[in-house]
């Protein structure tokens, strides 16, 4: 074919002869992509970088698949300081390669150092191509990787292009497990506005769920298990059942509450066959739940629905402490007999016991 000798003289630098040949196979196949690109890259090698650009920005126009034509236009429009074009076109390259993610990741967030190039990345992600979640996890790996991971989320959700849940929640842990406990806590707000006044996430067991750890996180191992179902009166709620194996955490999840004093209550209902009494909700501080929060005995009164009862326990959040988690705590290795219970209706407000 024309257009293959063709691109064997540009190899060959034979750029005269590339050029005729390319043009001779234009001539045979007006829409022969490789004679067109050939054809330009040859002008750009005899100074025509103007008509090269036109001819090989054609060539990336009519065809997604020509790799060498949008990786020479890569380079073009980041020459010529158009961040945005450059961007594009390496988009169209990632979409098909995954062999040159690394590379282009890399022109990614070395782009987004400076606003243009930011701006023109929120717009790609905004467009929810193939490549963005594993983007994302190469951003997870390092602490300025996970600051631009969290601008761009923000950043999407201003433009009114959210990231999905699933992904929220791996920015997140992320944070999370990078001890970016006030950084976690500083993206919620603006992900989630209100979302860290309003205390329990879906206390009543009703809601759609949220992005973890904002959200039920639930035991499900031998011994110990913890689900939404169907509650005893209609509705759903809570169901616990442990056997005194396994380890203690039968359901939790993160917040984000300010520094103050506040009250926590949950209504129980106990299974007619067992008692659930040192089943305990706990608040613990920071990303590795190490410190807990002061927090006093268990107050117990009539729920008002027959069987269930309501407890409270009132805590403080101290200074510091900008990520917190809110678990049910089972007795650890306690065999000696059985629990199962319901719960419903967790929340968490501000202020004293009776205010």
């Amino acid at each position: 074919m024309l257009s293959r000798a063709s691109e064997a003289a540009y190899v060959d630098r034979r750029f005269d002869d590339a050029e005729a040949l390319a043009k001779a196979a234009l001539i045979a196949a007006p829409f022969d992509v490789r004679a067109l690109r050939v054809a330009g890259l040859a002008l750009e090698q005899k100074g025509s970088r103007a008509a090269a650009d036109e001819a090989v920005t054609l060539a990336g126009n009519w065809s997604l698949r020509d790799d060498p034509a949008h990786a020479w236009l890569i380079n073009r429009r980041f020459e010529a300081g158009d961040v945005g074009g450059g961007l594009a076109h390496a988009d169209t390259l990632v979409r098909r390669r995954e062999d040159v993610q690394p590379s282009v990741f890399d022109l990614f967030t070395k782009s987004a150092a400076e606003a243009r190039g930011f701006s023109a990345l929120v717009g790609l992600i905004g467009a929810e191509p193939p490549w963005s979640a594993d983007y994302f996890q190469t951003l997870y790996k390092t602490p300025s990787g996970r600051a631009l991971a969290a601008n761009l989320a923000i950043a999407l959700k201003e433009r009114g292009k959210p990231l999905p849940k699933e992904e929220v929640s791996r920015l997140y842990y992320s944070l999370v497990t990078g001890n970016q406990d006030a950084g976690v806590a500083l993206v919620r707000s603006r992900l989630e506005p209100g979302a860290a006044e309003r205390g329990v996430a879906n206390g009543n067991f009703e809601a759609e769920a949220s992005a973890l750890p904002f959200t039920w996180r639930l035991s499900d191992q031998p011994g110990l298990t913890s689900s939404i179902e169907p509650g005893p009166e209609g509705g759903r709620a809570l169901w616990i059942t442990y056997d005194g194996i396994g380890a203690q955490g039968l359901a939790e999840q993160a917040l984000t509450l300010a520094p103050g004093d506040y009250v926590l209550s949950a209504s129980v209902r106990n299974d007619e066959q067992s008692e659930a009494k040192d089943l305990r909700w706990v608040v613990v501080c920071g990303a590795g739940g190490i410190a807990r929060v002061t927090i006093d005995e268990v107050k117990a009164r009539s729920a008002g629905r027959p069987g269930w009862s309501v407890l409270t326990r009132t805590f403080r959040v101290p200074e510091g402490c900008p990520l917190q988690w809110l678990w049910l705590e089972a007795p650890e290795q306690d065999r000696s007999r059985s629990r199962a219970a319901w719960f419903d209706d967790l929340s968490i407000r501000e202020g004293a016991e009776g205010s």
